[in-house]
């Protein structure tokens, strides 16, 4: 999904599948919700390419792991090192550990603080450079409070490391791939809705590319904006239409 976008800006994007995950065997697999999931890490990986790209190094490694147990309330988001089995058993829950490390800016205790609030940037001069509406970061830490997660960030002074967990199954066979009655489950709801003309407006290319694919899924219909400006013109060729046609 990457790909494109960091060969044109020559970031490096490496996935590093920890030791741990040797437990779930040679082809390592899991329940949880793909589309929440999907969610968070596009979006963490989109904020640590965009702010990495004009930085002399460009390196972003995201680094998965698992654990048989959260961490305490309030402690690094990092899994406990202990020993796991050499197999685990189907049907086991497990915690899924992701980190999205980058060689960006960095943040300062501050910045960190504002993060995940609804419609706040932690730096505005950064915002006014990069773009952003200030929502995916607080929609990320919803997703993963409602698979039993949590979400933190931090960062040394130079690059940072967003890193959350969330919770998971053991699954052996594809044909078991389904959701687990013990994973939190998303009700059906969207699919109860009459089609609408849906308006994603987003900076990112991926995270439009992403949204868009989600919503036709439902029937929608969907325009795209890059920024304010494209979906006011959106918007006014959208009502000057709708009035005619009235």
């Amino acid at each position: 999904m990457f790909q494109a976008d960091c060969k044109v800006k020559d970031l490096d994007l490496a996935i590093v599948m920890g030791d741990s995950l040797k437990a779930l065997g040679t082809k390592p697999m899991i329940k949880a919700d793909p589309g929440r999931l999907q969610q968070i890490i596009v979006n963490l990986c989109s904020n640590a390419i965009k702010f990495t790209a004009k930085q002399p190094e460009r390196q972003v490694t995201v680094r998965i792991e698992i654990d048989l147990s959260p961490p305490d309330s309030g402690a690094p988001i990092i899994p406990s090192g202990s020993a796991l089995p050499p197999k685990l058993a189907d049907g086991q829950e497990i915690w899924l550990y992701v980190s999205v490390t980058d060689t960006g800016p960095g943040l300062k205790p501050d910045e960190i603080s504002k993060l995940f609030s609804k419609f706040t940037q932690a730096n505005p001069e950064i915002h006014t450079q990069m773009g952003g509406n200030g929502l995916g970061l607080f929609i990320a830490k919803q997703l993963c409070t409602l698979q039993d997660g949590r979400i933190e960030a931090v960062s040394p002074g130079k690059g940072s490391t967003f890193r959350f967990y969330i919770r998971a199954e053991t699954v052996s066979r594809p044909t078991e791939m389904g959701r687990s009655s013990s994973a939190p489950q998303v009700e059906p709801v969207v699919s109860d809705l009459r089609a609408l003309s849906v308006l994603v407006v987003d900076d990112n290319a991926i995270n439009r590319k992403m949204l868009s694919r989600q919503l036709k899924m439902f029937k929608h219909s969907v325009q795209v904006a890059e920024d304010g400006l494209e979906a006011l013109v959106s918007l006014t060729r959208f009502i000057s239409q709708s009035v005619m046609m009235g």
